[in-house]
């Protein structure tokens, strides 16, 4: 599991990276990106499951990040870390499918409990992935389905 951490202040960042255990949590690399369009570089290109951003940045703030990640095609979880209590950011990652809001200065127990649940939600839902895929599988071969449909009404386009 991949984790990225986005904001433009610089001691955020390396606090976020360093303050949790992540390998407790299975996430084995952890990006870093100083505003929303590094990040979604970053996101694209290495897949990580665990977003956490800031919502203003220079650029593509966290807002337009959120937005963008909508359509994802991949399980992931937002998390906003930021330091303004507006409801209006507010209501916007939770319009954009975050996860979570938290204001800063941040609890990191609390934070780091989250992460956990979402970890938890993650390992779930790519569970229940596999064995959705697992079952077709079986069902393809039981059905001696090979990948490739007839079309039954083919013959009547040939008279």
């Amino acid at each position: 599991m991949k984790a990225i951490v986005v904001d433009d202040e610089r001691h955020t960042r390396i606090f976020l990276q360093t303050v949790f255990d992540w390998n407790a949590l299975g996430v084995t690399e952890v990006m870093e990106a100083d505003n929303g369009e590094t990040a979604l570089q970053l996101i694209f290109e290495h897949r990580p499951e665990l977003i956490l951003t800031d919502m203003r940045m220079p650029g593509k703030d966290g807002v337009r990040l959120l937005q963008a990640l909508t359509e994802l095609g991949y399980p992931h979880r937002k998390i906003v870390i930021s330091g303004y209590d507006e409801y209006a950011y507010m209501k916007t990652a939770i319009a954009y499918g975050g996860f979570d809001y938290f204001i800063k200065p941040i609890d990191e127990e609390e934070v780091f409990k989250r992460l956990i649940e979402a970890v938890r939600e993650l390992d779930a839902e790519t569970s229940k992935e596999r064995e959705r895929q697992a079952m077709e599988a079986r069902r393809s071969r039981s059905n001696g389905h090979t990948g490739t449909t007839v079309c039954p009404y083919a013959q009547i386009d040939r008279m």
